[in-house]
This record gives structure tokens, sequence and C-alpha cells, in this order.
């Protein structure tokens, strides 16, 4: 078994890159705060990359992803969402050259501002227009400086159990429970399945 190193291992895209690792042939190995693996901490994250001497490769998947939060800290580099989406990302770009290691880091379409009427695609410009979208491009120009590939992904979506509710799950709970739904009007989204994802991943990586 290949050993797999993963930030983010405990959200609802990790769970399920640790539970279907098996089958693509690794092993995972968590890094977490716990764990004494900060991704926001370059020192402790570089030394517990460093301790998996024979890692195959390593996924990047932890991330400030609350949009609504992030828009309270709209350009405060000092907060939570720029210190983990950015900071973070520079820290694993650091940890992993510094051991040879090829990574995978995660972002999202929250990169392109919506002006699109047809799909996006990967040639497409970004131009995120909210606070949340500019520290996923700028971790992307951090990943991409450092050879990283990069896979966007989009509204996942899982089966229970899951370690959070997702957009899905939200509202078919609410239909059931006969509760009235207020959403947007202006935006297409794509949900996928955090399975499809994780398997996506896996072979990236």
């Amino acid at each position: 078994m290949r050993k797999l190193l993963v930030t983010g291992s405990s959200g609802l895209i990790g769970s399920r890159v640790v539970a279907l690792a098996a089958q693509s042939g690794f092993e995972i190995v968590p890094l977490h705060r716990g764990g004494g693996a900060d991704i926001c901490d370059a020192h402790s994250l570089q030394g517990a990359v460093a301790a998996v001497a024979d890692a195959a490769a390593l996924v990047h998947l932890a991330a400030f992803t609350d949009v609504s939060a992030a828009h309270q800290q709209d350009g405060d580099k000092h907060g939570a969402c720029f210190q983990v989406n950015v900071c973070g990302t520079e820290n694993v770009a650091a940890a992993c050259r510094a051991a040879s290691l090829p990574w995978v880091h995660v972002s999202t379409d929250f990169v392109f501002g919506g002006g699109k009427v047809e799909p996006y695609t990967e040639a497409d410009t970004p131009d995120p227009i909210e606070w949340y979208g500019r520290t996923k491009l700028d971790a992307e120009h951090v990943a991409r400086d450092a050879g990283a590939t990069i896979a966007r992904v989009s509204f996942p979506y899982s089966v229970p159990p899951a370690p959070k509710p997702d957009l899905v799950r939200w509202v078919v709970g609410a239909l059931r429970d006969g509760k009235e739904l207020r959403l947007f009007d202006d935006q297409y989204i794509t949900p996928t399945f955090v399975d499809d994802i994780a398997t996506a991943l896996l072979i990236l990586a």
C-alpha cells in the first residue's frame, strides 16, 4: 500500500477519500491539528510531512469554506479564511517542496464570477467576485507556482452518514418537512456526488 497524506481528511470530501483509498492502493496518513500537523503552522506541518518518508503524494483538502463567514472577513488577510486558504496552502507547498512530494490542490468553482451563460471550463479566466473565491484563487496561484495538480470541485453532496450537511440533503430535508425554501434565482450550479470527487482525486494522486 502506498501512503497518501491528506489534509482535511475529516471533511465531507476528505472522509470519502479516506473511505475509498484502499481500493486505489493507498493507505491514508491524515494531517490534522490534533495529530500535530497544523497547516497554519509551517514548522509542525513540515515535520509531519517529512516524518512519512515513503509517501507517494499529498492531497490538500483543508480549507475555510464558509462563504458567508468569509464575506464578513472581506479583505482581511489576518482572518481565518485567508490564513487557512492562502497561508495554509503556502505551508503545504513548502512542506511538499522540502520532501520532493507531488501534491493535489483542491479548489472550487467559486474562482469564477458567474458572468458566463455557458458552463465554465478549465480554459476560462478566473474572476472571483467575493472573498472566499479570491482566497481560493490566491491559493491556486501558490499551488500552480509549486507545480501541484489543481482540481476544482463544485457543491459536493453525500449520503448519510456524512460529517456535515450539504446543499442536496438540506433541500430534500426541507421539502420532506413541508418547509418553504428560499433559494437563489441567478445562479446555475453543478452538485457533484462526493464519491465521484474522491475517486477522481485518488486517480490524480
